[in-house]
């Protein structure tokens, strides 16, 4: 349903609603970057300017209304989001600083990762097909 929505409301077909889930990956090639600039400026502020930097750009997804747009800034999302893996995984050195905790350690940051991500895709697939606010869910 929510591809038929996203179909419908920018004009496109099934094949181009799965090349913008593939721009968001494209996107989150970044991470190697943000690893790197990790190295050289404070981490917090940067995994603080990545989320506040994706929230503002899924905002801004919820507004597109010429494909491009949604191309342009889904890219950006996935840029934006790449600073939350290397990021978090290197503050997860820090505070666990004894190296034969850090395999439990990123085993539950994986495991609460998945799970999350599967009730935002059983939440999201509910919400997709409301209209809240004057917009449709997918948005």
């Amino acid at each position: 349903m929510t591809a038929i929505l996203l179909q419908s409301e920018l004009v496109i077909a099934v094949a181009t609603c799965l090349f913008l889930a593939f721009l968001f990956k494209i996107g989150a090639c970044a991470s190697p970057l943000w690893g790197s600039i990790a190295d050289t400026m404070p981490r917090r502020g940067l995994i603080v300017a990545g989320a506040v930097t994706w929230g503002i750009v899924t905002l801004l997804l919820a507004c597109c209304t010429q494909f491009w747009q949604f191309i342009l800034l889904r890219m950006l999302n996935g840029a934006a989001l790449a600073v939350i893996g290397p990021l978090s995984q290197s503050i997860m050195t820090d505070v666990f600083p004894n190296p034969l905790d850090l395999g439990r350690v990123f085993g539950f940051v994986q495991l609460f990762g998945c799970l999350g991500a599967m009730v935002a895709s059983i939440y999201a697939t509910t919400i997709s097909q409301k209209v809240i606010l004057g917009f449709h869910g997918w948005r």
